[in-house]
């Protein structure tokens, strides 16, 4: 083997390497700009948001996610204070068009989120009552179970 031979696996181990670096940088770069974008979504979301709240300037944003199926929406879990200046933990839902929230869409998706919960909770209630009834059958004690 010739000193050329080592020479030239080296400068291909430089250009791969060099390749690889550059590979995790522009991913870093799209990551920074995907935070970003979601950071600006966020932020129109939540001035959108703050005149629903009693308080509007204790709102704490804990976790905010773009939607998989669409990326234009973006779901929020916040806290803000309550009448009685107690944080509450809360969810809001929200669409960005053209740099804008889509305030239609916006109010559907909340209403969906709403009715979703509702629905759950209810039927959480509905099956307390059957264990409660089936307990009851069975001359045990029955659950107290509390309406949503």
């Amino acid at each position: 083997m010739s000193m050329i031979e080592p020479a030239r696996h080296f400068g291909l181990l430089s250009v791969i390497l060099g390749l690889a670096l550059a590979g995790c940088d522009t991913e870093k770069a799209r990551e920074a700009a995907r935070a970003e974008a979601l950071q600006q979504k966020t932020d129109l979301c939540i001035e959108h948001l703050k005149p629903s709240l009693k308080d509007p300037y204790s709102v704490k944003v804990f976790k905010a996610t773009v939607s998989p199926g669409n990326p234009n929406v973006i779901a929020i879990d916040y806290h803000a204070k309550n009448s009685f200046g107690a944080y509450m933990p809360g969810e809001f839902k929200c669409e960005i068009v053209d740099g804008k929230v889509d305030e239609g869409a916006t109010r559907t998706l909340n209403a969906i989120a709403r009715l979703e919960r509702e629905t759950a909770a209810q039927h959480a209630y509905n099956i307390c009552l059957e264990e409660s009834n089936a307990n009851l059958a069975r001359g045990e004690a029955g659950r107290d179970c509390q309406k949503p």
